[in-house]
C-alpha cells in the first residue's frame, strides 16, 4: 500500500514538473516572438513622396505629397479661389486635405469670417503667425465636432510675395486630436512648396 502511494506521489510530481516546463517554454516562445517581430511605430515608418506641378494663370505651383495620395484638381472655382486640389490618402496615414490658391485682400479678416460661418463646432482653435521661406501668413490648428463625428486639422495660409494671392495647405483627419504622424506630412508638403511667376521663368 505504501509502495502504491509513493508511486502515485511520484507520478503527480512528474506531471507537475512537465506542466511547469511546458508553461515556461510557452513564455519563452512569446518573449522570442515579440523580440524578433517588434510592432512598428508611426515614427519609424518611412514615407516616400511624389512631386506634382500645376500651371495657374501667372504661376507654376510645385509641391510633394506622400506616394499613396490621390490628387484631384477641382474645376469648381469662385471669385476668390483661383485653383484647388483635393488630396486623399487611404493608407496608414489616413488623411484628406487641400492645396489651393486664393485671392484675398485681408487674410486675417477672411479667416475670422470663415470661422464664424463654419458648420463645425470647434473644441479648440489656435492661430499663429508663420514665416516659411519667402512666404508669411498663419498656421491654424483646430479640433471640432460635426454632428456625431470628430475632426481635426492643421492649415497653412501663406501670402505670395506681398500680393493678394494666398496658398492654403490643409490636412484633415477624422480624429479627436490631430495625429502626430500627420505633423511630418504637412511639414513636408509645405517645405516642398514652390511657386514661380511664369513671366520671370
Amino acid at each position: 500500500m505504501r509502495k502504491k502511494t509513493l508511486i502515485l506521489i511520484g507520478a503527480i510530481l512528474i506531471i507537475a514538473v512537465l506542466i511547469s516546463l511546458i508553461l515556461s517554454l510557452r513564455g519563452s516562445v512569446k518573449t522570442i516572438k515579440h523580440g524578433y517581430f517588434p510592432i512598428q511605430s508611426y515614427a519609424t515608418i518611412k514615407t516616400s513622396y511624389k512631386s506634382s506641378q500645376y500651371d495657374i494663370d501667372d504661376y507654376t505651383i510645385t509641391f510633394s505629397v506622400p506616394d499613396a495620395t490621390e490628387i484631384y484638381v477641382s474645376s469648381d472655382m469662385g471669385n476668390e479661389m483661383q485653383f484647388s486640389t483635393y488630396l486623399v490618402n487611404n493608407n496608414e496615414l489616413a488623411f484628406r486635405g487641400y492645396i489651393q490658391l486664393w485671392k484675398i485682400k485681408d487674410l486675417e479678416r477672411f479667416l475670422s469670417y470663415s470661422k464664424s460661418l463654419s458648420p463645425f463646432d470647434f473644441r479648440s482653435y489656435k492661430v499663429r503667425d508663420v514665416l516659411k521661406s519667402e512666404y508669411q501668413g498663419f498656421i491654424i490648428e483646430w479640433t471640432a465636432e460635426f454632428g456625431q463625428e470628430s475632426i481635426s486639422g492643421k492649415e497653412y495660409w501663406l501670402k505670395i510675395n506681398s500680393t493678394d494671392e494666398v496658398v492654403r495647405i490643409s490636412i484633415l483627419s477624422d480624429t479627436v486630436e490631430f495625429p502626430n504622424k500627420l505633423d511630418n506630412v504637412i511639414q513636408q508638403i509645405s517645405d516642398s512648396l514652390q511657386i514661380d511667376v511664369k513671366y520671370f521663368i
